[in-house]
């Protein structure tokens, strides 16, 4: 066991030395702007407009003789000639002719957007990840999302820079990354067509119906018009990587758009589902406005729920690593990654080593399930039923080194499983059981009614607001309320605060947490969704959802307990010391276990909504043991985020038993391995 920890330690070492060479990345609060930076590529993501800036290094007009002062800023302004720009200039729903629909008609809907930027609020952005992997490779990934008012749909930009080479798969193309290319991934969410949902569109007096979103990206090129490109042409390492090699269906779109650099495009999208669907015919393809416009269309198959586009571009010139390559005289030889602190290596390292020293996780592809371990807890995640099991190592009855935990019989076992969801008008009634609507307003036993869920890759080695954590996300979609639902594991591997909404509380070593997402739930009374009281006949209003969560715990009935009643270190981090709202509500699970649960939930656009009062609430009904959040009406998503500390949190005293990462052993190696990077 040693050896291979050992093993996976120097595998870590690696993937976190690639991204401690990447320059520091800059969070411009009052610009609104984010820039991410490699090792000879930078990317800046404006927030008021969306636009993607992206320069190589060697692009920068001030840099003729490639001797970067450490201190020189990259150039993005329109002077730069070798600036890349990439910005969603349009969204319009067309039928299956190429024509435009939904611009008149009795829906309240807009059906395109011809002016992205003049018609949305500014962009959110979240929290910088700039030690995260893609498909195990080093990056760094930042996104940002806007509603979009007319259609009432969502845009998301998630926008990634690749640390290291190695090779991605989107849909059934697989393709080469360089350490400097960077994808902006485009999902557009929520997004009603016409001729669906009761959503009519009229011309003329006849129905129209939309097949296609045609999204727009406006770009700026050294190319005056980007020309698609045979792989042979390229001058670059190679990006295809066709599974058979006489197959190029399986290889997606270059364009050569100047200045060494390609634009990798995708001949499909992948949607909610995870379904790969190609586009048509000559698309995505490129065009000029006006002589002065240059821009990509994406024409998009008609899709329910969600979809994606995947565009990767390799910025500047591509050049191999060289071995002990040769210092420029005077002195500065070394390089921007070379130049970072000690400081700044000693943390990284220190973040990628609590991650390697936690154990290591299964992947069980016959039983379907998931299992990630932190020092001393352990959670596995069932796929066929999305039922979460926990358990403290100390809480095994026989604990050996080589054991495996106990999910079966042990009797301090947690677990946790969304068990029901049921649409509520403003009295707490059930609505939405009758009327013309095709959609159920219920689910009164989730794992019975729906298929299992699809896991997402397992991430052991990324982070949440700057803790080092293991992540793994689990959806399944709810064919009744045509609706999706999202679980999102999360370990923490160590100690620190953390926020949601107005809340901060503490997570320890040890803690998980699962996000419960649900996305697309049309309320009665909402978008031409039409529900009736069956005795009376008038019309239902849906003002709440409530979401039961089926619970197992040691204590019989979990009680709410105040943060000084707990053993062991402050949960509640309030920002002021005398607002009690600030701390979200603990219940103590027995057997030293407690779960910590918000006083509200988080909506699509950011907002903070606080649940009805009594809510979340426990509630038993003979041996089923649950909790329910009562969820205010919301328009796209919502995000309850519940939290548990699994088993005694140790304090570490004379004698008392110490983690890897407390001993003197764990920092030797640490300065070990800082000193040789140094130097």
């Amino acid at each position: 066991m040693f050896r291979s920890r050992f093993s996976l330690l120097f595998v870590c070492f690696a993937v976190l030395l690639a991204t401690s060479l990447a320059d520091e990345d800059d969070v411009d609060m009052a610009a609104n702007t984010v820039t991410i930076r490699g090792n000879d590529t930078s990317v800046r993501i404006e927030g008021n407009t969306g636009t993607i800036r992206a320069v190589h290094h060697e692009k920068d007009d001030d840099d003729e003789d490639d001797d970067d002062d450490e201190g020189e800023m990259e150039d993005f302004s329109d002077d730069n000639e070798g600036v890349l720009t990439f910005q969603i200039d349009s969204l319009q729903e067309i039928d299956s002719a190429g024509n435009p629909v939904g611009l008149t008609g009795p829906s309240k809907k807009k059906h395109g957007v011809s002016s992205l930027v003049s018609q949305i609020e500014k962009y959110t952005f979240t929290q910088l990840d700039n030690s995260s992997t893609y498909q195990g490779i080093p990056v760094k990934n930042v996104n940002l999302s806007v509603h979009l008012t007319g259609p009432n749909a969502s845009v998301d930009l998630q926008v990634m820079l690749f640390l290291r080479d190695g090779n991605v798969t989107f849909g059934n193309e697989t393709f080469s990354v360089k350490s400097g290319t960077f994808k902006f991934n485009i999902k557009v969410s929520d997004w009603k067509f016409c001729g669906g949902n009761s959503d009519v569109c009229t011309k003329n007096n006849q129905n129209e119906t939309g097949q296609y979103l045609d999204l727009a990206l406006s770009i700026r090129s050294q190319a005056e018009e980007p020309e698609e490109i045979e792989e042979s042409e390229n001058e670059s390492a190679e990006i295809c990587v066709n599974d058979d090699p006489d197959e190029k269906d399986d290889c997606p779109k270059i364009f050569n758009m100047g200045g060494n650099s390609t634009m990798v495009l995708n001949k499909g999208v992948v949607t909610g589902n995870n379904d790969y669907v190609a586009f048509p015919t000559g698309y995505p393809k490129f065009e000029t406005i006006r002589g002065l416009v240059k821009k990509f269309t994406f024409r998009i198959p008609r899709f329910n729920d969600t979809v994606l586009i995947d565009p990767s571009v390799n910025v500047g010139s591509y050049i191999p690593a060289v071995t002990n390559p040769t210092n420029k005289p005077g002195g500065g030889g070394h390089n921007a990654g070379q130049s970072l602190h000690f400081v700044s290596y000693l943390l990284l390292l220190t973040v990628l080593l609590v991650t390697c020293l936690a154990d290591e996780d299964d992947i069980d592809t016959n039983a379907n399930t998931v299992t990630i371990r932190g020092f001393d807890t352990s959670v596995r995640i069932e796929g066929n039923t999305g039922k979460i099991k926990a358990v403290h190592f100390d809480k095994d009855d026989d604990d050996e080194e080589l054991e495996e935990e106990d999910f079966e019989d042990d009797d301090e076992m947690l677990t946790f499983q969304v068990d029901s969801m049921e649409e509520k008008d403003s009295n707490g009634n059930v609505v939405g059981l009758t009327g013309p609507t095709q959609k159920k307003h219920a689910l009164k036993s989730l794992e019975t009614q729906i298929q299992k869920f699809t896991f997402s890759s397992l991430d052991n080695s990324t982070t949440y607001q700057g803790l080092p954590v293991k992540r793994i996300n689990l959806s399944v979609s709810l064919a009744g309320p045509q609706a999706n639902l999202q679980i999102q594991v999360v370990l923490f591997l160590k100690s620190g605060k953390i926020k949601f909404g107005n809340e901060s509380f503490n997570v320890r070593s040890g803690t998980f947490k699962f996000n419960i997402k649900v996305s697309d739930w049309q309320f009665c009374g909402m978008n031409s969704d039409v529900c009736r009281n069956k005795a009376t006949g008038a019309n239902e209003i849906g003002q709440f959802l409530d979401v039961g969560m089926s619970i197992r715990s040691v204590a019989e009935e979990p009680e709410e307990v105040d943060d000084d009643e707990l053993p062991g270190e402050d949960i509640c981090v309030p920002d002021d010391p005398n607002d009690k709202d600030d701390c979200p509500k603990i219940f103590n699970m027995g057997g030293n276990s407690e779960m910590v649960l918000n006083k509200g939930a988080l909506t699509g656009n950011n907002e903070y909504v606080l649940f009805p009062p009594g809510f979340p609430k426990f509630e038993r009904n003979g041996m089923v043991k649950r909790f329910v959040f009562r969820v205010p009406r919301f328009n796209n998503t919502i995000l309850i985020d519940p939290s548990v500390n699994v088993g005694t949190m140790k304090i570490s005293k004379s004698g008392a038993r110490h983690s890897a990462v407390e001993s003197p052993l764990f920092f030797s190696i640490v300065l070990l391995l800082c000193k040789l990077v140094a130097h």
